[in-house]
């Protein structure tokens, strides 16, 4: 495999994280929207929703990073072994 292709990669995993979280984030956003809206004034509800889902997206993201470092730390000690 060569270094083009490796960088095309990348950018395609980096695109796909991207539209994920902005789905994850708009989805939580609307669904946010329609509880809130009930509730009070469509302008402020928008807002908080907006907030809220960036704030679940921000966890969901910690989480996954969380995850993946305790991933990293077996993948490295198996490395290691097998050298």
């Amino acid at each position: 495999m060569n270094n083009i292709s490796i960088q095309y990669g990348i950018q395609v995993a980096g695109a796909i994280g991207t539209a994920i979280f902005v789905t994850l984030m708009t989805t939580y956003a609307a669904d946010r929207m329609t509880v809130l809206s009930h509730t009070m004034d469509a302008a402020i509800a928008g807002k908080q929703a907006l907030l809220d889902a960036i704030n679940y997206t921000s966890l969901v993201t910690i989480g996954l990073a969380i995850v993946a470092t305790i991933f990293s730390l077996f993948i490295r000690k198996q490395m290691h072994e097998e050298i």
